[in-house]
């Protein structure tokens, strides 16, 4: 007995209309896959530059160097005249993701600033000995007893972070001083920080333009809290600080 089937006419239209729905396939069905593995790529790379980032700000508030930024030099450390001769050998500079850090060392002053590239030519950058120097006599001439009723030891000073262009500038300041009893043991104050603003005189200098402490210069030491400077500084110089006075000190 013969059991193939007979196709009919209506049996081929329902196999000749459904067929291109089994194999059609959308265009656009791997769009929203790759857009996902696309964001995906993305934050995981935005992440990975914020944690860089992360790593060398701490270095830097704790006066370290940085372990992602890379040493660069400028033709202005290179070429240092009149007061600053020599600084170059005591300048170190990193170039880091969108910033560049500035170290300067020369006997008991040290200075450090973070600044973002588009500063580059701030006087932060180019003239850290100098923002030293103008700091020091800022606070030579304040941390006196004639300032604040005693002579507290100052041999100088840590600037920690600076702020500005080329013509001014604001630097964050904390006191180096002499122990009492020990003219060999060094210590930051304790007290309070200060800040300095700086300008550039048209020979090329820069001068301390004003001095504000964030302590009340009316009391003894400094040491009384002044509610009216009480965001005069930033909260990060507080960090700074402490690392400071850990390295200044030689403590661990």
């Amino acid at each position: 007995m013969n059991h193939s089937t007979v196709s009919t006419p209506s049996m081929r239209l329902t196999r000749h209309t459904r067929s291109p729905q089994r194999t059609a396939i959308p265009e656009h069905s791997g769009l929203p896959m790759r857009i996902l593995r696309f964001a995906a790529c993305l934050i995981t790379a935005l992440a990975l530059v914020l944690a860089v980032v992360a790593v060398d700000v701490s270095q830097y508030l704790n006066w370290k160097q940085p372990r992602f930024a890379r040493p660069v030099q400028t033709a202005q450390a290179a070429h240092a005249s009149g007061a600053d001769t020599g600084v170059a050998a005591h300048v170190q500079r990193w170039q880091g993701l969108g910033y560049l850090m500035t170290s300067y060392t020369n006997g008991v002053d040290a200075y450090r600033a973070m600044t973002p590239l588009t500063r580059r030519n701030s006087m932060c950058v180019t003239d850290p000995g100098k923002v030293t120097s103008a700091v020091h006599r800022s606070l030579a001439g304040y941390h006196t007893a004639a300032s604040i009723g005693l002579d507290d030891g100052f041999v100088g000073v840590r600037v920690m972070g600076c702020e500005g262009d080329d013509r001014r500038a604001v630097a964050y300041v904390v006191a180096v001083e002499q122990d009492a009893d020990d003219a060999k043991t060094l210590h930051l104050d304790s007290c309070a920080a200060e800040r300095v603003t700086l300008v550039r005189q048209d020979d090329g200098s820069i001068r301390p333009l004003r001095h504000d402490d964030a302590a009340s210069d009316r009391s003894l030491g400094r040491c009384e809290p002044d509610a009216q400077s009480s965001g005069l500084i930033p909260q990060w110089v507080t960090t700074m600080w402490i690392a400071a006075d850990r390295d200044v000190s030689g403590g661990a």
